[in-house]
C-alpha cells in the first residue's frame, strides 16, 4: 500500500454518494481531512453530501454517505474486486493514514477520492461507456441457477398484471375522449394510445419467449452491476468515470443496460437507431444470451411507470408534477418505451439471423 500522505490513489473504489447530509463545518472538515494527512486550504460546499477541498495543490471530493453496515460490507467487497480486476472507468479513493477506506462521523461514512471537473463542452461517450459496462460485465461474470417454475410463475403474474394494467390505460383514454376540451396532457394520452397498445402487445410476446427460454436451461448469469447508472452518475471529462456505486451489486447485466438506456434516450441529441448501433460495442465485450436479450426488452417495455403518471394526473395529487412537467414526464418515459420497441425489433432481427446462420451451417 502507498502512503496517504504522499497523497497517492490506491485500491480501484467504488464512489458512493449518500442518501443523507452532514454538517459541513470547516472544523469537521479539517478532522476528517487529518485523518488523511492532509490540511485543507480551502472549501468548497458543492452540495449537501460533497466539498470539494483543496490542500493549495490538489483538489480532492469528499463524500459522505449513510449505508447500513450490510451495504458497507457489500461494498468494500466490491472495491476489492475492482482492484482486482482492473475494472475501466471506476474513480480511485484514497486511504486513510491507518489505510482505511472510509472514515466515520456520527452516522455518516466519508470517502476522499480526486476532484474530477467535468467538461461540458464535450459530449458523453456512449460507445466508450458501452465498451466499460460490457467490460466491467464480463470480467466479474459468473454462471449459478435460479428455479425455473418460481421465474415462469412470477412473469405469468406479470402478465396477468400487465392485463389489468391496459385495461387501465384503454378506460382513461375513453374517459378522456368523452371530455368536451381535453387537456394538453390528456390530449397526449389519447394520441398515444395506438403505440402504447403496441407495447403491450409486443411486451406480453417477449415475455412469452423469455419464459420458453428459461425452460430449456437453469442456468443463470451475474455480474458486478452498478445498480443506479444514471447520466448524472457519469463524468466526461478528458475520460470517461462511473462514479456513485453505492447500490453496487451482483446481479444480471440487464439491470445495468435498462438504467443506461433509460437515462441516456432522453439526453439532448441522443436518437434510438445510433443508440441500438452503439450498443453494439457493448455486446462486443460482453456477449448476452437470448433470454438476457429478452429480459432485457421486458424491462424497457415495462409500462408502470406511465400508467403512475397517468394515476397521479387523474388522483390530481397537488403534491405531484404541475401540467407541465407531468408531460415532460411522460414523454421521457413514452421515448424510453419506444427506444424499447426499436430494440425489439433489433433483437428479432439478431433472432432471425442466428437462425439463418444455423441453416446455412446445416446445409454446408
Amino acid at each position: 500500500m502507498l502512503n496517504k500522505n504522499k497523497h497517492n490513489q490506491i485500491e480501484n473504489p467504488l464512489d458512493l454518494k449518500s442518501r443523507g447530509s452532514i454538517c459541513w463545518g470547516v472544523n469537521m472538515i479539517e478532522q476528517i481531512m487529518s485523518a488523511y494527512g492532509i490540511h485543507p486550504v480551502d472549501i468548497d460546499h458543492v452540495t449537501r453530501k460533497v466539498s470539494r477541498v483543496t490542500d493549495g495543490v490538489i483538489d480532492f471530493a469528499l463524500k459522505a454517505s449513510t449505508m447500513t453496515s450490510t451495504s458497507l460490507t457489500n461494498w468494500q467487497q466490491v472495491l476489492h474486486q475492482a482492484n482486482h480486476s482492473n475494472l475501466p472507468g471506476v474513480l480511485p479513493v484514497y486511504l486513510t493514514i491507518d489505510n482505511a477506506l472510509y472514515t466515520v462521523k456520527g452516522s455518516h461514512i466519508l470517502y476522499l477520492m480526486p476532484w474530477i471537473e467535468e467538461n461540458n463542452q464535450e459530449e458523453l461517450n456512449i460507445e466508450l461507456l458501452f465498451k466499460y459496462i460490457g467490460q466491467i460485465h464480463q470480467r466479474t461474470q459468473f454462471t449459478t441457477t435460479i428455479p425455473g417454475d418460481k421465474t415462469k410463475q412470477q412473469f405469468k403474474e406479470y402478465q396477468n398484471s400487465n392485463e389489468s394494467d391496459f385495461q387501465f390505460l384503454f378506460n382513461s383514454v375513453q374517459q378522456f375522449e368523452q371530455n368536451k376540451y381535453m387537456s394538453p396532457f390528456e390530449l397526449l394520452i389519447c394520441s398515444q394510445f395506438i403505440s402504447l397498445e403496441n407495447v403491450f402487445n409486443v411486451l406480453n410476446s417477449f415475455v412469452d419467449r423469455f419464459m420458453n427460454a428459461r425452460d430449456e436451461t437453469s442456468l443463470w448469469n451475474l455480474s458486478l452491476c452498478h445498480g443506479n447508472l444514471k447520466r448524472e452518475h457519469l463524468i466526461q471529462s478528458s475520460q470517461l468515470y462511473i462514479i456513485n456505486w453505492e447500490n453496487a451489486k451482483y446481479d444480471n447485466a440487464i439491470i445495468d443496460l435498462t438504467s443506461i438506456f433509460s437515462s441516456i434516450v432522453n439526453e439532448p441529441l441522443i436518437e434510438p437507431d445510433p443508440l441500438i448501433d452503439q450498443f453494439e460495442v457493448y455486446l462486443q465485450e460482453n456477449e448476452l444470451e437470448i433470454d438476457e436479450l429478452y429480459l432485457l426488452v421486458i424491462f424497457l417495455l415495462d409500462c408502470r411507470e406511465y400508467l403512475s403518471i397517468i394515476k397521479n394526473y387523474l388522483n390530481r395529487n397537488p403534491s405531484h408534477y404541475s401540467m407541465i412537467n407531468q408531460i415532460i414526464k411522460l414523454q421521457h418515459t413514452y421515448r424510453i418505451l419506444m427506444l424499447g420497441l426499436k430494440i425489439a425489433e433489433h433483437v428479432e432481427t439478431k433472432e432471425n439471423d442466428s437462425l439463418l446462420d444455423d441453416l446455412d451451417n446445416l446445409e454446408s
